[in-house]
């Protein structure tokens, strides 16, 4: 469930932290300051949150409509990690794409390979779009959930999800950095922000906490190319 705070109480909290309680705009740091500084440190903590896999708090998902000879499609405007991507074939038919292993493995798919429901396929993410191989010679939805890029923080009354309090880092590391521009002592935050950055990394993806952990086999092999022989080539299969 959602935790939601403003960017005032982000400010007020930064304030707190760093013992500068007065805002306003003839403060040493004013409040269009401290905004920039705190929309920095929330990209810190979303990055962080990603990299210990509690991506699940944030992660949405859209459908692109695939249509026969088009290879690239456009990506959500707010994109910024894909999670997964699967083909809909039917409404209990789906097949999951995965990554091109390697962007010398293309020719592979476009030379060799044939567009069809089970056949070696993948993607590959290029800037805002992304590429299918081989290209696709029939319509079907691929379905994609994927992480947004997090949204600055404008009006006073804007919110970011917390989850559970994990936006104190975001305060602890802004009065941090409003110390230093100050010109004052910190040391006193930096073990304030290490016990808040290792609870966070520690609790992140542990949200189904009586599951115990377990490791998933991949079949690596139903993800590689299966290079077909192509009489032209001295390669071997």
């Amino acid at each position: 469930m959602a935790k939601s705070v403003t960017l005032t109480q982000l400010q007020t909290d930064a304030r707190l932290y760093s013992d500068h309680r007065p805002s306003g705009a003839s403060v040493f740091i004013n409040d269009t300051e401290i905004t920039r500084l705190i929309n920095l440190a929330l990209g810190d903590l979303y990055d962080l949150l990603l990299a210990a896999r509690g991506h699940e708090y944030y992660a949405d998902e859209d459908t692109i409509s695939v249509v026969s000879g088009t290879s690239r499609y456009n990506l959500p405007s707010d994109f910024y990690e894909l999670l997964s991507a699967e083909l809909e074939w039917g409404a209990t038919n789906h097949e999951p794409v995965n990554s091109l292993e390697h962007v010398k493995d293309r020719y592979r798919l476009n030379n060799w390979a044939t567009w069809a429901q089970g056949a070696p396929k993948a993607y590959r993410l290029r800037g805002a779009q992304i590429e299918l191989q081989p290209t696709p010679t029939s319509a079907v939805t691929m379905r994609i959930q994927y992480v947004p890029a997090l949204t600055d923080l404008a009006a006073p009354s804007a919110t970011f999800d917390g989850v559970n309090g994990w936006e104190k880092l975001v305060a602890l590391t802004v009065a941090k950095e409003m110390r230093v521009i100050q010109g004052q002592s910190f040391s006193y935050l930096d073990k304030l922000i290490d016990f808040e950055r290792a609870r966070i990394e520690a609790m992140a993806a542990d949200r189904a906490a009586s599951e115990p952990r377990t490791v998933r086999d991949v079949f690596p092999e139903t993800n590689r190319i299966v290079p077909w022989f192509n009489p032209g080539s001295t390669e071997t299969p």
